[in-house]
C-alpha cells in the first residue's frame, strides 16, 4: 500500500436531482372581462443550463465549460465545496477516507436557472503506510560517475547521486551502490560490480540504473545506439549488439525482473552549459560521429531510456528534464554551485567540472528521486520519508567543501615567462625541466638535448649520467622534455626510446608520461603528484612495465621483461575523454593498461603534461615522435 496519497476515481451512472427546478409560472388572465391583457404580464421563459460531466485526475475535478453558464458550484456530498468560473477544481483533502464529488452550472443572467448536478466522481486518500512497517530491501545503483562515489582531494569533491539517496529514505532501505566512473550500460558489464549485482540481487530489491554519459561516447569500448528497440540484438558494433535500449533490458532489466527485484531506469543529468543551451549534448542529444571506418550514430539518450520505459513498463524518473528546467531557471552562474570544483585561488574557487556534481548538487539529485518514487505507483515511493525537505544552497552547499583542502603553492606553467634556460630547445611547444626528487640542488647531472634523426625529425635524449633523480614510493625525481596541453585534450602519442645507457638500479624509470603539473627545474623531495607512465621503473626486487600514482600512491603493473641498451622500444600513450590507454611493446610483445577517469586535475586544473623522462643511470632518445591531436574531450 502506497505511503503517500493515492486517487481513485469513481462516477456515478445516474444524473443528480435539480437544484432548481428552472419552472415558470405561465398562467394568466385570458382575454375575458375580469382579465386583464395577459401578454403584457406574462413572466418571460427561464431556460435551465445543461449540467456539466466530470472527470478525476489524481486530485483534480475538471468538467466541459457549460453554454451560458457563468459559474460553477463544487458540492462534496450535499455541502457546498467551493465556487469557480474556470472548468476545474483541486481537491485540497489528505484526511484518508472516501469523499464523493460534484458540480452544478450557475449563471447570473435571470433567463438561465442552474443546472442538475453532474454526474459524480469519488476521491480517495488512502491511510498512509508508515515506512518502518515495511520489509528490509535493498536499492542497488548501476551507472556512471554522476552515480557512484569517489574519494577526492578537490576543493568540493564530487559526489554521485547513489552516495545521498539513502537521505530520503527509511533505514529500512540498505544502498549499494555498485555504479563506476567512466562506464557505459556495455562497459560496465564487464566489472566485477555487475557480477556482484547479478549475484546479489533478489525478491523484494530495488535496482535503480542511470547510464547516459558514456554510452553516447565515439568509442566501440562504451558507445550504444540510442536509435534502436531493445528488440533489436542484430545491428551489431564491434560484433556485439549495438542498441541501448537493448543493452539496458537484458542485462538490467530483465536480470532484475528474473531475480524478482524491481528496475528504475533514470535519464542522465544534464551537463552545465555557459551558454544555457540545453537542447543539444548537455542534454545527452548528440550528432552523429565516423571515426574511421565506424560510424557512431547520434540520437537522444534520454528519449530511447524514456521510450523504453514505456515499452517495458519499467518507471523511469526523467532526471534530464528535471534538471534541464532547473539549471536553466537557474541560470549557468547558480548552476555550477551544484557541481564539483578543483581548487581555489586566492580563496576562491576555480577549475569547475560540468559533468559531475558536488554533495550538495548529488543530493539535489537524489532527492529528486525520490520525489519522483514517491509520486508514483512503484513500490519503492512506499519507503520515501513523508517528511523530505527540497536541498538548499543555504542548509547544503557549504557541506560538500573539502573540510582538509589546502590551496596549492602551485602556478600553472607560462611559456612566456617560465621556459628554462638550461636547455637549448628549439622545437615547437616542447620544453625541459629536471624536477622533484633530484637527489641536490644542481640539475647539472641531468641531460635534456634536442637532435634530428636521419629523416629529418625531432629527437630528444633525455636522462641522467648519474644516480640522480628516482622514483620511489613517496616521490618522483626526473628530467623530461615535455609539451603543455589544454586539461581533458584528447590525442594519441606514439614514440620510440633507445638506450644509450641503463644499468636498471632501484628506482629507475624512462618512458612517455601523462601528468597532472609541471615544475621548471625545480627540487621537491616531496613531489608526488598524479601521473600514468608508459615506461618502465625498477625497485628492489623486480622491474615493471606501466606504471602510474595517484592520490600520493606510485602504482606498478606487474609486467615484467629484460631491458637493455641499443633495442628500441615503442611507447604510447592515447587519451579519449576520460580513458587512458598506456602501452609498451618490446618487439612482437605489447604490453597494455587501462586508466578510466583518472585525476589529472588535483594541482594544475588548465593543463595536463606530456613528459618523455628518464632518470637515475638511465639516458633515452626518444625519436619518431607522433602526436596526433584529437580535439578536446568531454568529462563522464
Amino acid at each position: 500500500m502506497k505511503k503517500k496519497k493515492l486517487f481513485s476515481l469513481f462516477v456515478a451512472a445516474c444524473m443528480g436531482a435539480a437544484v432548481f427546478a428552472g419552472c415558470a409560472d405561465n398562467s394568466g388572465g385570458g382575454n375575458g372581462d375580469g382579465g386583464g391583457n395577459g401578454g403584457d404580464d406574462a413572466t418571460p421563459s427561464v431556460t435551465q443550463l445543461a449540467a456539466p460531466q466530470i472527470s478525476l485526475s489524481e486530485n483534480v475535478i475538471s468538467w466541459n465549460a457549460v453554454t451560458n453558464a457563468d459559474g460553477y458550484t463544487v458540492y462534496q456530498g450535499d455541502t457546498v465545496a467551493g465556487t469557480v468560473t474556470a472548468t476545474s477544481y483541486t481537491i485540497s483533502i489528505s484526511d484518508p477516507g472516501s469523499y464523493t464529488f460534484a458540480v452544478v452550472a450557475t449563471s447570473n443572467d435571470e433567463k438561465y436557472s442552474d443546472s442538475d448536478k453532474s454526474n459524480t466522481v469519488t476521491y480517495t486518500v488512502e491511510p498512509a503506510t508508515d515506512p518502518e512497517e515495511l520489509p528490509e530491501t535493498t536499492v542497488y545503483f548501476v551507472g556512471d560517475s554522476t552515480v557512484c562515489s569517489f574519494s577526492d582531494a578537490y576543493y568540493l569533491p564530487r559526489y554521485g547521486y547513489g552516495t545521498q539517496f539513502e537521505n530520503f529514505v527509511s533505514d529500512k532501505v540498505t544502498v549499494s551502490n555498485l555504479a563506476l566512473s567512466g562506464r557505459s550500460s556495455y562497459s560496465f558489464l564487464s566489472e566485477d560490480n555487475y557480477d556482484t549485482l547479478v549475484n546479489s540481487i533478489g525478491e523484494g530489491d530495488y535496482i535503480i540504473i542511470g547510464f547516459g554519459h558514456n554510452d553516447e561516447k565515439a568509442e566501440t569500448e562504451r558507445y550504444t545506439n540510442p536509435n534502436l528497440p531493445y528488440t533489436d540484438s542484430t545491428t551489431l558494433i564491434n560484433g556485439r549488439a549495438a542498441s541501448f535500449a537493448y543493452t539496458l533490458y537484458n542485462y538490467y532489466i530483465k536480470v532484475a525482473e528474473d531475480a524478482g527485484a524491481t528496475p528504475i531506469l533514470c535519464t542522465p543529468i544534464v551537463r552545465a552549459n555557459s551558454s544555457d543551451n540545453y537542447e543539444g549534448s548537455s542534454a545527452h542529444i548528440t550528432e552523429t560521429a565516423t571515426v574511421g571506418d565506424i560510424e557512431f550514430a547520434g540520437g537522444d539518450y534520454a528519449k530511447a531510456i524514456r521510450d523504453l520505459g514505456a515499452a517495458t513498463d519499467t518507471t523511469v524518473v526523467d532526471l534530464t528534464a528535471i534538471t534541464k528546467a532547473d539549471y536553466a531557471a537557474l541560470g549557468y552562474d547558480k548552476a555550477v554551485d551544484y557541481h564539483a570544483w578543483t581548487a581555489t585561488k586566492n580563496g576562491v574557487r576555480s577549475g569547475v567540472d560540468t559533468t559531475h556534481t558536488n554533495m550538495y548538487g548529488a543530493k539535489m539529485n537524489a532527492y529528486h528521486i525520490a520525489s519522483e518514487l514517491a509520486k508514483s505507483d512503484n513500490p519503492l515511493g512506499d519507503y520515501v520519508l513523508g517528511d523530505i525537505v527540497k536541498p538548499t544552497y543555504e542548509a547544503d552547499y557549504a557541506a560538500g567543501i573539502n573540510s582538509e583542502y589546502k590551496e596549492p603553492d602551485y602556478t600553472p606553467f607560462d611559456p612566456a615567462t617560465d621556459k628554462s634556460a638550461n636547455w637549448t630547445i628549439t622545437a615547437d611547444g616542447w620544453y625541459g625541466t629536471a624536477m622533484g626528487t633530484l637527489g641536490g640542488n644542481s640539475v647539472s647531472p641531468f641531460i635534456i638535448e634536442q637532435g634530428t634523426d636521419a629523416a629529418g625529425g625531432i629527437t630528444f635524449k633525455v636522462g641522467s649520467s648519474d644516480d640522480k633523480g628516482k622514483f620511489q614510493s613517496s616521490s618522483d625525481g626526473f628530467a623530461a622534455a615535455f609539451m603543455q596541453i589544454e586539461h581533458n585534450r584528447n590525442f594519441e602519442i606514439t614514440v620510440d626510446v633507445t638506450l644509450e645507457n641503463y644499468t636498471g638500479i632501484k628506482q629507475t624509470g624512462f618512458g612517455v608520461m601523462l601528468r597532472d603539473d609541471i615544475l621548471v627545474d625545480e627540487r621537491d623531495d616531496t613531489l608526488a603528484s598524479n601521473y600514468v607512465a608508459a615506461g618502465v621503473v625498477t625497485s628492489d626486487s623486480a622491474l615493471n612495465i606501466l606504471f602510474s600514482r595517484e592520490s600520493g600512491k606510485l602504482n606498478k603493473e606487474s609486467n615484467t621483461a629484460a631491458i637493455a641498451t641499443g633495442v628500441t622500444y615503442t611507447v604510447k600513450i592515447t587519451r579519449t575523454n576520460q580513458t587512458v590507454h598506456t602501452s609498451f611493446t618490446i618487439g612482437d610483445v605489447t604490453y597494455m593498461n587501462t586508466y578510466t577517469d583518472f585525476d589529472f586535475a588535483a594541482r594544475d586544473n588548465e593543463f595536463d603534461y606530456i613528459c618523455l623522462f628518464a632518470n637515475r643511470e638511465t639516458v633515452a632518445t626518444f625519436s619518431n615522435i607522433q602526436y596526433v591531436d584529437k580535439g578536446l574531450g568531454v568529462d563522464a
